[in-house]
């Protein structure tokens, strides 16, 4: 059975003003006519097979029909096979996953390397499952949260903190490191913290004057992070009164 040439048949009529446009072997409806009275295709049963004949009849007087009465005939066909042909197709097959790429580890994503991966497992993310199922900031539990005055080395904490003083600058000793520095404070004590950029593009001078403008002070930032001793070490923190990470 022969869908498609079917369908462009009566598309190439309802095109034509349904005038029994001439085939290069048979006019329209004969071509119609002849394949709807043949035996339908074994998977079309029931009222649909009734139907199928049904249709083939109609077509044998469509030269006698009103020009409305082919415009209707001719959708009616169209509509039903189209319909048809979609309750015969097998249903597509669910597309699973491949679960390599979520178990893939991070140190072979692009941009990550064995380095930053070796500092990502800390945290224990050690796949890419694991990294899209990471809680980010914004759903660190406040009970977290502690003064400076409670942070206890080698454990992750919050601070909500105001900045004191920022500085922003290339290493002396690595050309391709950007460090930032911050003092902050809150009612029990003060901490210095260090966040470390690696790449060329950090050590561009408008891009560190932009994050010193980010962490002026009197800015109020949240840091989250594990703490080493002092200065606090942190994996995420960001500006609570306008800025950005």
């Amino acid at each position: 059975m022969d869908w498609q040439r079917l369908q462009k048949a009566l598309a190439l009529e309802a095109e034509h003003g349904f005038c029994n446009l001439q085939g290069r072997q048979a006019r329209f409806a004969e071509f119609v006519s002849e394949v709807l009275q043949d035996a339908p295709p074994e998977q079309v049963r029931g009222p649909d097979r009734r139907k199928w004949q049904e249709l083939g009849a109609r077509y044998g007087d469509y030269d006698q029909l009103a020009a409305g009465a082919r415009a209707h005939l001719v959708q009616d066909t169209r509509r039903w096979l189209y319909q048809l042909r979609r309750s015969l197709e097998p249903p597509p097959e669910p597309r699973i996953p491949p679960a390599s790429e979520l178990d893939k580890g991070l140190q072979y994503l692009k941009g990550v390397g064995p380095i930053i991966a070796e500092k990502l497992a800390r945290l224990g993310l050690l796949t890419v499952r694991d990294l899209l199922l990471y809680l980010p900031y914004e759903h660190i539990s406040p009970a977290v949260q502690v003064l400076i005055k409670d942070l206890a080395v080698g454990e992750r904490a919050t601070v909500i903190a105001t900045v004191k003083a920022c500085t922003c600058f290339t290493s002396p000793k690595n050309q391709s490191l950007t460090i930032l520095d911050l003092k902050v404070s809150d009612r029990s004590g003060w901490l210095k913290v260090s966040r470390f950029f690696a790449g060329r593009q950090f050590t561009n001078r408008g891009w560190q004057e932009k994050i010193k403008r980010e962490y002026q002070r009197g800015a109020t930032i949240a840091i989250s992070g594990q703490v080493r001793q002092k200065p606090l070490w942190h994996y995420d923190w960001r500006s609570r009164t306008g800025g950005a990470e």
